[in-house]
């Protein structure tokens, strides 16, 4: 199969980096599409060297740096204007926006989701300032449309399945994240050190 990444933007190192890497590990010819790449980031720069990451049109602004965070309404384009007909299979890791990518029919496309937007669905309790409630209605009724683009939801816990079944409405199996086994090398293993998250756990969903 011939197979695509796709991740919501490459500017820090965090936990969802860590497992694109895992992801890049269990399919290392899938090059890596994204919004936007801080190929100067000492961590990214090293992680990723080897990988063709392909950005979109918002990698062109100049001083997208500074303006990444604010240029949000065009996330959902950035993510719409990728081309995946070549490929067999996608699968999008997100947070956010990455998941709204338009496949072809021939293509699978599966969602590993973290959480639905949280700055979107209001986890947290937090009030959002009135003036831009309109805003996020619309982003929240486009993040619904493009959530029926997925033709394979994973959890990445429990709590992300329970998110995922409200806001969505579809069932999603929970796979843990990638586990760093190199930060275990000096401790005793109590289980056979069976690496959580495989690549045969994502192709037993095909």
């Amino acid at each position: 199969m011939k197979v695509a990444l796709v991740h919501d933007d490459l500017v820090q190192w965090g936990g969802a980096e860590r497992v694109l890497l895992g992801l890049c590990e269990a399919f290392p010819q899938a090059p890596i599409y994204t919004s936007v790449y801080d190929k100067n980031h000492k961590v990214l720069k090293g992680k990723f060297a080897s990988k063709k990451v392909i950005t979109s049109f918002l990698q062109k602004i100049p001083g997208w740096k500074a303006l990444y965070k604010p240029l949000l309404p065009l996330y959902p384009l950035a993510f719409e204007s990728f081309d995946f007909s070549e490929f067999d299979l996608v699968i999008s890791q997100t947070t956010r926006f990455a998941k709204s990518i338009i496949t072809k029919p021939g293509t699978k496309h599966i969602c590993y989701c973290h959480t639905p937007p949280r700055f979107l669905w209001n986890f947290s309790g937090e009030r959002v300032p009135a003036l831009l409630s309109p805003y996020l209605n619309f982003l929240r009724r486009f993040d619904c449309v493009a959530s029926k683009r997925v033709d394979i939801w994973v959890a990445g816990s429990s709590n992300a399945q329970k998110r995922i079944k409200d806001v969505y409405k579809v069932n999603s199996s929970v796979i843990y994240p990638f586990v760093d086994l190199e930060r275990f090398t000096k401790t005793e293993s109590f289980n056979g050190g069976r690496r959580a998250g495989s690549s045969k756990d994502l192709q037993g969903l095909l």
